[in-house]
């Protein structure tokens, strides 16, 4: 029976989103029969329920507790503070200092967070050490555990960046000798469209030899929700669209809800849902308020992944007007539920959807154009429908997680063959090269040599 992988799956995380989702399906779908899975993972009880760890057959779990900056909250509340204050917090100098205290913490914890990645590494050894990282250059301790990995003589090393990667920040001294120490320790740095491929290498100066694109994959949405039929709109229901997100600034919540004041006009009946929460909640409901849209608008809050798909069946279409991402999967489960999807043309969107075939993707922080697009649909049911059929013929083809699952345990299984390669190769090295006589002594032969050298 051929050995098993020993695979580790690590990940550092303030929030549940995107890129939990895609470490909660490697996790939960990479073959047992294959890999053996150890999980390093920052100790934090919203992660470990997400996951669903305590159910999870077959995986070693590693909790460590590093020094990392947080900013949890679980199911976000809505930012309760005086306006005036947050005004105050937001201003330029306060947001210097706040950024010079918090890399002070991060270089001070760094001796500590290596000290603890590396007795965790010697403990539980892998073969393959596979970092989930939010982004680049995202979590300090993700960036980190790349290198210790090395040094704590794990063979191989894979990041996944799942966002748009930034740009080096100034002076950039510091980021640039981190990066050129990550690039040295990884093997593979995976991204989930060539978009962000091109960007961590433009960027960030990663090898372009060292950069893959494997696409996210969700599972089939009436397999995930085992949606009811009663969920399926009629044709003459009045016009309803969506939006699935945290309510954070980036998100960009408030361009949708200007472009629903824009349209109130000409599309009486239109309504609108809001799933999700977080912090800027409450200044959208007043947004909402202000635009008179208090009747059309619907805040949901946070729901469950059945419960959101169950949701989006009901849909015309998914707006998703954000202003920074990466490879959203909300688009992904709205392709595969058949709805167009209008988008911005921010991180792997234009990658995903083919603008004008199964979806629009519009220019980011625009609400009129955005109010257009949505309009152009709302008003050519033909196009509507056009655009979902072909939204979930492009998901069949290229984003189902059982071709995400083939293509990363693909990637494993070439890694490994180079492993192997390399230490036949070492071992080759060691047995032919000649034996060098010391002064007096007469050379050993052969066998002799390679005795020693292979004891």
């Amino acid at each position: 029976m051929k050995e098993k992988t020993r695979l580790g799956l690590y990940m550092f995380t303030p929030i549940i989103g995107g890129a939990e989702q895609y470490l909660k399906d490697l996790v939960w779908n990479i073959q047992r029969e294959r890999y053996e899975i150890t999980l390093f993972y920052d100790s934090w009880k919203d992660l470990e329920e997400f996951l669903e760890l305590d159910a999870c057959p077959d995986v070693c779990g590693c909790p460590i507790g590093l020094f990392e900056v947080r900013r949890r909250s679980g199911k976000k509340r809505p930012d309760k503070r005086p306006r005036l204050f947050g005004r105050f917090m937001s201003s330029g100098p306060v947001r210097a200092v706040k950024r010079a205290l918090v890399l002070l913490y991060v270089y001070a914890m760094l001796p500590i967070n290596f000290l603890l990645l590396w007795l965790a590494f010697r403990k539980h050894k892998v073969d393959i050490l596979h970092i989930v990282n939010g982004g680049y250059p995202g979590a300090i301790t993700a960036r980190l555990a790349a290198i210790v990995a090395k040094l704590s003589g794990t063979k191989r090393c894979i990041m996944s960046v799942c966002n748009t990667p930034a740009p080096v920040a100034f002076p950039g001294i510091d980021e640039w000798l981190i990066d050129h120490c990550v690039a040295r320790s990884l093997d593979t740095a995976v991204l989930p469209s060539d978009t962000l491929g091109r960007s961590l290498i433009e960027r960030r100066g990663f090898p372009q030899a060292k950069v893959e694109t494997i696409p996210y994959g969700v599972r089939c949405a009436e397999e995930l929700a085992r949606l009811p039929r009663e969920v399926t709109r009629q044709s003459d229901s009045a016009p309803l669209i969506g939006m699935v997100a945290n309510f954070l600034t980036h998100k960009g919540h408030e361009h949708l809800v200007r472009a629903m004041a824009s349209l109130k006009s000409r599309f009486p009946a239109l309504r609108a849902i809001l799933i999700g929460d977080g912090p800027t909640r409450g200044a959208i409901q007043e947004l909402v308020e202000k635009e008179d849209l208090a009747d059309r608008v619907t805040f949901s809050g946070f729901c469950e992944l059945s419960e959101t798909l169950s949701l989006m069946a009901t849909l015309d279409m998914l707006v998703h007007p954000s202003e920074l991402e990466g490879m959203p999967y909300v688009i992904l489960h709205a392709m595969s539920l058949g709805k167009p999807v209008i988008a911005s043309n921010v991180g792997s969107i234009r990658d995903i959807l083919h603008s004008g075939e199964s979806g629009i993707v519009v220019p980011a922080r625009d609400s009129n154009v955005l109010a257009e697009a949505i309009a152009s649909l709302l008003s050519d049911r033909a196009k509507l429908q056009r655009m979902g059929a072909a939204a979930l013929d492009r998901y069949c083809l290229e984003f189902s997680l059982k071709r995400m699952l083939q293509q990363h345990e693909s990637l494993y299984d070439r890694i490994v063959k180079q492993t192997g390669r390399d230490e036949n190769a070492c071992a080759s090295t060691v047995i032919t090269s000649p034996a060098r006589a010391l002064p007096g002594r007469k050379a050993p032969s052969f066998r002799e040599a390679s005795g020693k050298e292979l004891a």
